[in-house]
């Protein structure tokens, strides 16, 4: 039996799909969306994760893991690193069931997607972080701007959003501020209107040699399997 402590976590949803944006675009991947936020941001589209006028529900996160139809967990939100005790509890399962010959295969993935707020205790354990910050003279984003820099020991990629042609530019002199290596620009988008959002910033990033990722979920109305 593994040892372990047990920890609720509070999820507003949890389902397999593609991943629709940033570094691993494409993949097959587990998304774990848990509840809760400490900011609220006009243009969320996932404010059902956070604004209390949708039911959530409780899980331990070894059945996080025991329910899993993908080996690639993202973790995200509203913020994760609300919950942190709660993924670190699920990752350490992870590695204590690969130990066992009879749940051998493929390795485990852990993503984290956070708003950047929060500095996580154990960054090492996430094969991938993406950072969406929202302020940018903050001790939290100066300190994963370090930790994006160490490129040998960690996968740090910020994502910044644009809502159109004027905030790219912003975006261009904030990167060479900063001497940001890690990033991609994307698309804030509306429904009925992401063909031509995308195009839009999407030739603005061109026009200012940026990176750019789409929100293929949003382009191709990807559906969620449970």
């Amino acid at each position: 039996m593994l040892n372990r402590n047990v920890v609720a976590m509070r999820l507003a949803e949890m389902y397999a799909s593609l991943q629709g944006e940033g570094p691993n675009v494409g993949q097959y991947v587990k998304f774990i969306r848990l509840y809760g936020c400490n900011l609220n941001c006009s243009f969320c589209d996932t404010k059902y994760s956070h604004d209390g006028k949708c039911e959530s529900f409780e899980m331990e996160p070894v059945d996080v893991v025991d329910t899993a139809v993908a080996r690639h967990f993202v973790w995200t939100g509203g913020e994760p690193l609300l919950q942190e005790d709660g993924i670190y509890e699920a990752i350490h399962y992870q590695t204590n069931i690969q130990k066992i010959p009879c749940f051998e295969g493929e390795p485990w993935v852990n993503d984290l997607e956070t708003n950047g707020t929060i500095i996580p205790r154990r960054p090492d354990l996430f094969d991938t972080i993406v950072v969406s910050p929202k302020a940018y003279d903050t001790e939290e984003f100066f300190w994963w701007l370090d930790l994006s820099r160490k490129a040998d020991m960690y996968n740090v990629w910020f994502k910044f959003l644009a809502a159109d042609e004027k905030s790219v530019k912003k975006l261009r002199y904030l990167i060479d501020q900063y001497d940001i290596a890690r990033y991609y620009v994307m698309p804030i988008t509306t429904d009925g209107n992401e063909t031509e959002e995308h195009k839009r910033i999407a030739t603005a990033c061109i026009y200012e040699g940026l990176n750019f990722t789409p929100r293929l979920h949003k382009l191709l109305k990807i559906e969620a399997f449970a």
